[in-house]
């Protein structure tokens, strides 16, 4: 047990020594916390046994000090400064000394504070092994030249100590003053609630009246703490005014005890030396009960560090020869890297979000996919479009069917649209591809700069390479689909079907209509069965059309008075549907052969006797385009188109839906992926680069240095704590 402070000594002298940041690991030790004037210099001095502090007016601790003792009693006394290393005073004026220099030395004469602490080891026959850490007092009121927050700059380096769960906090109060109102006690309640590792001590128990709680404090009635408290007399100002000694104080101080009316019976439990016995004990005990936890986080914290120097590499294996063989392993695995971001085999974080490959999948079926098939062909086009372009296409006379060139024309259109749509989806794949290569990460690269920039830049010329031809076959699909129109494709319903479609619509319009065309059908049916022939069939429109041009001029130009002509009047006429849309009676045959053969007689047109009554036609407008309400022919051409336009739309959205995520993934995707490595090699893999592309970092030196010095201090402090026998029961 009595090895345990000296242990903990040895691995402060460890981390210290090394300049390693003491908050690598968290070693016991105790913290002095107390108001100014409450007496806390005085305690350490009478603990230490000798004068080796300052002392004056305002704040005189402006940077903590960590105080080791250590008690040898075949050794005089003498005090070490880390910071002087080698070098022992045994004059203790000149510790005192010392500490103001080193103050000054950081903070210069000013008033300010800093929590960057001086250590200092004594080594003496009169003390107890502990390790102590002196704070700056706390204050409330900022004196001149004290900045304005100086109590909350206190503060937080008080806390900064005690709030480090391995800490014993060591709370001062003067007992002249009411304990609810301990500064000392308040904040160490802030961090320890339970009161498990505060050591209350209360000072100046020469200034305290008969008829106060006294004892109740001491014994812990009126705020409990698990380590109890203990209570000291020390010197006063008066004393040390008058050179009185530390240890004539502790005599003083026995005395006192010794004969006061309040004290006597208690005498073993006050005092400076059962003070520090107290902390000694409750040190060890301490540094028992947490030794394990440590050992456990300096093995911790040195695996992870050696795991952090395989990152940063060995220099000593960055010569020459092995630069080429480097680069090339680098070059191999972050192709790896790549390829395996996305073909989904890199699983970082992968419950987070989505990454490489399935965000490409993203891009093709949720934003592409869906975008190109919500996609309405007529959403640029409006019926006006549609019988403008009919129009166009029939020219200077009427033709007998819808024109097919006013079909292609606006089918090519619609299907130029997806153009757009489809290069965007490559381009934003290209940009996820981008990321991708950003998101690569390989420990062996992190260690060169250049390297690492090299490499993207290459990447950036692979993927903008690749990317141009998988441009360029998104365009091809487009052109492909609109360098020729499919009307045979199985999926296209043909301007037959298109036309019976709209004919049946008009037809289901009078169902009583229906129904009795219906019975003369089974009716023609039935007799031609009786008759031994063939089941009656509806005439096709391709018979319909060749019975329409066998008539002759003059019957012909009967149907036209119809307001219309052609093919759609004639299987109108056939079908009994008048222009308002009803069905009508159908003519007698008779009455149309009697047409047959009759001349052709035009209306005859009168000359014009005087001009200003001739008829003046108005003036050919520049711009001329389908307008107006629409003639029944126009509408079941519209609808035609429509229905055409819509059916061959649909066939080309599934070829584009289909083919530029396939020509993405061939193009741009697969072969970034196989031509990565080869790419990276014919770019960087030159002699030349070698040493500019293995220039190391200057943070990377500096961390694999801090990470050596940090792993050499982790080593040496697990070689201390083995040191101690049987730990295994500590």
């Amino acid at each position: 047990m009595d090895q345990l402070i000296p242990i903990v000594n040895k691995l402060q002298d460890i981390f210290a020594t090394l300049k390693v940041s003491s908050n690598v690991i968290d070693l016991p030790q105790i913290v002095v916390v107390g108001a100014q004037s409450s007496g806390k210099t005085s305690v350490l001095e009478a603990i230490v046994g000798r004068d080796f502090l300052p002392r004056g007016t305002g704040i005189v601790t402006r940077r903590p000090l960590i105080l080791q003792l250590r008690h040898n009693s075949d050794a005089g006394e003498y005090g070490e400064f880390l910071h002087k290393e080698g070098q022992v005073y045994s004059d203790f004026g000149k510790i005192k000394q010392e500490i103001v220099n080193e103050t000054n030395r950081l903070l210069g004469d000013t008033k300010n504070i800093s929590s960057t602490p001086i250590r200092l080891k004594i080594t003496s026959p009169k003390v107890v092994d502990l390790t102590l850490v002196d704070l700056p007092g706390l204050t409330k009121i900022p004196v001149e030249g004290q900045p304005p927050d100086i109590e909350l700059q206190i503060r937080d380096i008080v806390l900064q100590y005690i709030s480090v769960p391995n800490a014993i906090i060591l709370a001062i109060t003067a007992a002249n003053t009411d304990l609810a109102n301990s500064d000392s006690l308040r904040l160490a309640r802030d961090v320890d609630p339970n009161g498990y590792r505060t050591v209350g001590v209360v000072s100046k128990l020469d200034l305290v009246d008969l008829d106060s709680q006294i004892m109740d404090v001491l014994q812990g009635k009126l705020y409990p703490l698990k380590k109890g408290y203990a209570g000291v007399m020390c010197r006063s100002p008066a004393d040390i005014t008058a050179k009185k000694t530390v240890q004539e104080g502790l005599s003083a101080e026995q005395d006192f005890l010794n004969s006061h009316t309040l004290f006597s019976h208690m005498k073993d439990k006050l005092g400076i030396p059962s003070l520090a016995k107290l902390l000694s004990n409750s040190l060890m005990n301490h540094i028992k009960e947490e030794l394990p936890g440590i050992r456990s986080q300096i093995s911790t914290l040195l695996t992870q560090k050696e795991m952090d120097m395989a990152k940063y590499g060995d220099p000593l294996l960055d010569t020459v020869e092995n630069k080429g063989a480097l680069i090339l392993h680098i070059i191999s695995k972050f192709a790896q890297s790549y390829t395996e971001i996305l073909e989904g085999r890199f699983m970082h974080h992968s419950t987070d979000e989505f990454i490489g490959g399935s965000r490409l999948n993203y891009i093709f079926f949720e934003i592409f996919n869906k975008t190109i098939t919500n996609l309405d062909p007529f959403e640029t086009i409006s019926d006006e479009d549609i019988r403008t372009a009919i129009q166009n296409a029939n020219g200077v006379k009427m033709a007998l069917f819808v024109p097919e060139l006013a079909f292609e024309s606006l089918v090519k259109q619609q299907i130029r649209r997806l153009e757009e749509p489809g290069l965007q989806c490559a381009s934003i794949a290209h940009e996820e591809l981008r990321k991708c290569v950003l998101q690569v990460t390989i420990p062996e690269l992190t260690r060169f700069n250049n390297f690492q920039n090299a490499i993207f830049d290459v990447m950036e010329r692979v993927l903008e390479k690749c990317l141009h031809p998988t441009n360029q076959m998104i365009k091809n699909l487009v052109e492909i689909e609109t360098g020729f129109i499919n009307t045979s494709h199985p999926d296209f319903v043909g301007g037959v079907n298109a036309m019976l479609k709209i004919f049946q619509e008009n037809l289901t319009d009078d169902h009583g209509e229906e129904d009795e065309e219906m019975q003369e059908d089974q009716r023609r049916d039935y007799e031609n069965q009786l008759r031994g022939g063939a089941p009656y069939q509806k005439a096709t429109i391709t018979e319909k059309a060749q019975e329409y041009s066998a008539l002759d001029p003059q019957s012909a130009a009967a149907l036209k008075d119809r307001k219309g002509s052609g093919l759609f009047e004639w299987t109108k006429y056939k079908l009994g549907i008048r222009n308002d849309g009803r069905k009508d009676k159908q003519l007698p045959q008779s009455s149309l052969d009697s047409n047959v053969g009759r001349p052709y007689d035009p209306l005859p047109i009168n000359s014009v006797t005087n001009w200003k009554d001739a008829i003046r036609l108005p003036q050919l407008p520049n711009f001329i385009r389908a307008q107006g309400d629409p003639t029944t022919r126009q509408k079941m051409e519209t609808e035609i188109i429509k229905k055409l336009l819509m059916s061959y739309f649909d066939v080309v959205r599934k070829n584009i839906n289909d083919g530029v995520p396939k020509t993405t993934m061939t193009f741009l995707v697969n072969q970034s992926k196989q031509i990565a490595q080869r790419e990276l090699i014919i770019e960087l893999y030159k002699e030349a680069n070698f040493d500019y592309l293995l220039t190391e970092n200057d943070t990377v030196s500096s961390e694999r240095k801090a990470t050596m010095d940090l792993i050499k201090v982790l080593r040496s402090a697990l070689t201390v704590l083995n040191e101690v026998r049987d730990l295994h029961i500590v």
